[in-house]
């Protein structure tokens, strides 16, 4: 029977201050990878359709839960939509790492641009924000 891993276990982090520190109390973190593929038929074989792969992409999605980490001194341990909001206006490229497993097994790691934050305040609940990294560069995997 295999051994299913929790997503509590999956914790996304930015570099911040030359060190990696959580994004603050997200409820759903993913990393999304694709290919392009150029395509094409020849009258050496045709109605064959011959698929060969072109550009890779990523973008390392992300939901949470908005904390105040900015006053009273404010929570360097952590990264809040308040300091992701900032990376993304100023167009700053983040070092970002998800880690999985407790010991951790597996880190991806890579860099990329904030390419959508959004934040969301219903009335009588909590203010939720979701976003997205668009990954440049490659994936570097550590095991």
């Amino acid at each position: 029977m295999p051994n299913f891993i929790n997503g509590d276990l999956a914790i996304l982090s930015i570099k911040r201050g030359g060190n990696y520190v959580p994004v603050a109390c997200l409820t759903s973190n993913g990393l999304a990878e694709a290919l392009t593929f150029n395509e094409v038929q020849t009258k050496c074989d045709p109605g064959v359709i011959i698929s060969t792969p072109n550009s890779y992409s990523y973008n390392v999605p992300l939901e949470g839960v908005l904390t105040d980490t900015t006053s009273g001194g404010g929570d360097t341990a952590l990264a809040s939509w308040d300091y992701l909001r900032g990376l993304m206006r100023a167009k700053t490229l983040v070092e970002w790492q998800i880690t999985i497993g407790d010991p951790v097994f597996i880190t991806d790691s890579g860099e990329g641009y904030f390419e959508n934050l959004e934040m969301t305040a219903p009335a009588g609940d909590n203010i939720t924000f979701t976003g997205s990294i668009k990954g440049t560069g490659d994936i570097i995997p550590t095991t």
